[in-house]
Protein backbone atom coordinates (compact mmCIF):
# COMPACT_ATOMS: atom_id res chain seq x y z
CA UNK A 1 0.00 0.00 0.00
CA UNK A 2 1.20 3.77 -0.68
CA UNK A 3 -1.07 6.80 -1.03
CA UNK A 4 -1.48 6.84 -4.84
CA UNK A 5 -2.56 3.21 -4.66
CA UNK A 6 -2.26 -0.49 -3.80
CA UNK A 7 -1.04 -3.80 -5.11
CA UNK A 8 -1.92 -7.30 -3.99
CA UNK A 9 -0.46 -10.32 -4.59
CA UNK A 10 -3.39 -13.21 -4.90
CA UNK A 11 -2.85 -16.95 -5.36
CA UNK A 12 -5.95 -19.12 -6.03
CA UNK A 13 -7.01 -22.63 -6.45
CA UNK A 14 -9.31 -23.45 -9.45
CA UNK A 15 -12.42 -21.92 -9.22
CA UNK A 16 -11.29 -19.38 -6.71
CA UNK A 17 -12.57 -15.71 -6.54
CA UNK A 18 -10.35 -13.03 -6.73
CA UNK A 19 -11.02 -9.97 -4.05
CA UNK A 20 -11.44 -8.02 -6.79
CA UNK A 21 -13.19 -3.87 -5.52
CA UNK A 22 -16.32 -3.72 -6.82
CA UNK A 23 -15.68 0.18 -7.69
CA UNK A 24 -13.15 2.63 -8.92
CA UNK A 25 -10.53 1.74 -11.25
CA UNK A 26 -8.69 -1.49 -11.08
CA UNK A 27 -5.77 -3.47 -13.01
CA UNK A 28 -5.62 -7.01 -12.92
CA UNK A 29 -2.28 -8.81 -13.89
CA UNK A 30 -2.27 -12.50 -14.27
CA UNK A 31 1.47 -13.60 -13.28
CA UNK A 32 0.75 -17.87 -13.90
CA UNK A 33 -2.48 -19.39 -14.57
CA UNK A 34 -5.98 -18.44 -16.29
CA UNK A 35 -8.26 -16.09 -14.92
CA UNK A 36 -11.77 -16.36 -16.18
CA UNK A 37 -13.72 -12.53 -15.94
CA UNK A 38 -16.94 -11.69 -16.12
CA UNK A 39 -18.54 -8.23 -16.87
CA UNK A 40 -21.48 -6.64 -18.56
CA UNK A 41 -19.85 -6.75 -21.84
CA UNK A 42 -19.07 -10.98 -21.48
CA UNK A 43 -16.79 -12.94 -20.41
CA UNK A 44 -12.55 -12.92 -20.96
CA UNK A 45 -10.07 -15.61 -20.47
CA UNK A 46 -6.45 -13.99 -19.79
CA UNK A 47 -2.97 -16.18 -19.22
CA UNK A 48 -0.03 -15.38 -17.89
CA UNK A 49 1.27 -12.05 -18.74
CA UNK A 50 -2.08 -10.73 -19.46
CA UNK A 51 -4.03 -7.70 -18.19
CA UNK A 52 -7.59 -6.23 -17.85
CA UNK A 53 -8.07 -2.94 -16.92
CA UNK A 54 -11.02 -2.46 -15.18
CA UNK A 55 -12.76 1.19 -14.99
CA UNK A 56 -14.36 2.49 -12.44
CA UNK A 57 -18.28 2.01 -13.75
CA UNK A 58 -17.50 -1.81 -14.30
CA UNK A 59 -18.67 -4.18 -12.16
CA UNK A 60 -16.78 -7.40 -12.74
CA UNK A 61 -16.67 -11.15 -10.87
CA UNK A 62 -12.96 -12.85 -11.72
CA UNK A 63 -11.92 -16.48 -10.97
CA UNK A 64 -8.91 -18.46 -11.76
CA UNK A 65 -9.83 -21.63 -14.15
CA UNK A 66 -6.65 -22.69 -13.18
CA UNK A 67 -4.37 -22.30 -10.10
CA UNK A 68 -3.14 -18.88 -11.09
CA UNK A 69 -1.32 -16.30 -9.14
CA UNK A 70 -2.81 -12.43 -10.05
CA UNK A 71 -1.46 -8.95 -9.00
CA UNK A 72 -4.70 -6.63 -8.01
CA UNK A 73 -3.97 -2.90 -8.37
CA UNK A 74 -6.60 -0.85 -7.03
CA UNK A 75 -7.20 1.73 -4.61
CA UNK A 76 -6.03 4.46 -7.04
CA UNK A 77 -6.31 8.26 -6.11
CA UNK A 78 -6.63 10.91 -8.25
CA UNK A 79 -3.54 12.76 -7.04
Amino acid sequence: DCDEFRIRRCERPPEGTLPVAPTGPRLLSVVAGTVRVETRLGVERYRAGGNVLLPSDTACEARAESAATVLITDGLSGG
